[in-house]
């Protein structure tokens, strides 16, 4: 099948070179210049594992072509196109589709063969419908609207779109079914589940998963705070809530709380839509102000650890990204981090292994960028881990505690909590009380 995608971002480029991947004949369109001339030679704009490989296969085979011109795709008569452009947070919190309804007109006036256009971007509820009306008003030819939200994880996209815990499609017209199924025959295999829907429920179950993802965040972040009062053990209470199968056990990692491009833009859209009509926001409110308070409590641990004020302290920090395996920095709590420590007096320098050219273009020369994370180490008071990327725990932390002059780590993830760094002669504190991990409980113990 001939299928178009508008948009070369995390989501476009990966519903792309995937949907190539399966046979199908994909032209992405993408305006920004420089990034076209990267994707021509195979080399992918940021880091997602799996993806550059992927996109050399394809465009070695022909299966997927690049342009620069939406014009492109009415010579190109695809039976599907997938929107899949920025919706970024707008300044009362709503998202922003601007792009999405320029999108759509000028691919009124460019299709000239009966097509589904699938909106893959994170659209606020009733978007499917101005789409709808607007394309019925301008196309020369008729055609059909699909909403098919995209439930890609940074990190780990490729092995996502592969192997989806679930496909949502929201249609209304019988021959936007046809095509659909058609184009995702290659997935349902190895799909959960496909869920067939109404519009306006497919528009909102993106919303509600991330919002309810932030919610469990800021919940065990809360119940952390409430342990460190209490003398209990965050680890051992999120081991035992996740071991309950109504609840389960991921996003129950207490720390530096959620960021990145979707939970935060999807949290405030969600409160925005409440707002407009008139419901409830406090639950969704309440859950962005805890995930705001995790800086300053990342603060006062450093000034605990450190015996007074930041002003004058020069601190490492390790990890920018807002998760590992991604360059990803958009909203990154480290971000806030980071500021929060250069506005407190403090003299900083970070390393992130994939996500330092991302750091200099925000930060310039207000930090200091190390090369690796034993530079990042090296004559500092502190130490602050951020991100929890796998290879902070192979570094040789003998060697750490001999660059630092003070061995203090602030483990914002508690990434490093089964090390035993306080037997290294370390000070060792997570945002949260006791350092170390529950003991794995046997299935003999529960009898």
């Amino acid at each position: 099948m001939r299928v178009g995608c508008i948009g070369a971002g995390y989501v476009g480029l990966v519903t792309s070179a995937l949907m190539a991947q399966k046979g199908h004949e994909v032209l992405c369109i993408e305006k920004d210049i420089r990034k076209i001339s990267l994707l021509r030679q195979a080399r992918v704009p940021f880091f997602e594992p799996g993806l550059e490989d992927i996109l050399r296969e394809t465009l070695r085979n022909g299966q997927l072509q690049f342009s620069t011109d939406i014009a492109a795709l009415g010579e190109f008569s695809p039976k599907a196109v997938f929107i899949c452009v920025g919706t970024p947070s707008s300044e009362d919190g709503g998202a922003d589709t601007r792009m999405v309804m320029e999108v759509v007109d000028q691919l009124a006036g460019t299709l000239e063969a009966q097509t589904v256009v699938v909106l893959k971007s994170t659209v606020p509820l009733g978007t499917y419908r101005r789409v709808d009306l607007q394309l019925k008003a301008k196309a020369r030819v008729p055609l059909y609207v699909a909403n098919n939200p995209e439930f890609l994880r940074e990190g780990s996209a490729v092995y996502d779109f592969l192997y989806p815990d679930r496909i949502v499609i929201g249609y209304e017209d019988e021959r936007a079914r046809g095509v659909l199924e058609e184009l995702y025959a290659p997935f349902f295999e190895a799909s959960g589940a496909t869920l067939w829907m109404d519009p306006a429920s497919a528009e909102l179950i993106k919303y509600a998963s991330n919002a309810f993802l932030a919610l469990k965040i800021s919940f065990v972040n809360l119940m952390g705070d409430l342990a460190a009062k209490t003398g209990g053990d965050i680890w051992k209470v999120a081991q035992g809530v996740g071991m309950d199968k109504r609840i389960g056990p991921h996003f129950l990692s207490p720390g530096l709380g959620y960021g990145g491009s979707c939970l935060p833009k999807d949290t405030r859209a969600l409160i925005s839509t409440l707002e407009s009509l008139g419901l409830d926001q406090g639950l969704f409110r309440s859950v962005e102000r805890i995930n705001a308070s995790r800086i300053d409590l990342a603060l006062e641990v450093l000034k605990g650890a450190l015996g007074g004020p930041l002003e004058g302290a020069a601190l490492g920090v390790w990890g920018a990204a807002f998760k590992a395996r991604t360059d990803d920095i958009r909203e990154a709590p480290s971000l806030r981090l980071i500021q929060a420590l250069l506005d407190s007096g403090t003299k900083v320098k970070v390393y992130d292994p994939k996500a330092m050219d991302n750091l200099k273009g925000l930060f310039g020369r207000k930090i200091e960028y190390a090369k690796d994370a034993y530079d990042a180490a090296s004559d500092v008071d502190a130490l602050a881990l951020a991100t929890e990327w796998p290879e902070f725990l192979e570094v040789s932390f003998d060697r750490v505690k001999g660059l630092m002059r003070q061995p203090v780590i602030i483990d914002c993830r508690s990434h490093l909590r089964g090390l035993q760094l306080e037997s290294k002669g370390f000070y060792y504190a997570t945002l949260h009380g006791p350092a170390m991990p529950p003991a794995p409980i046997s299935a003999g113990s529960l009898l």
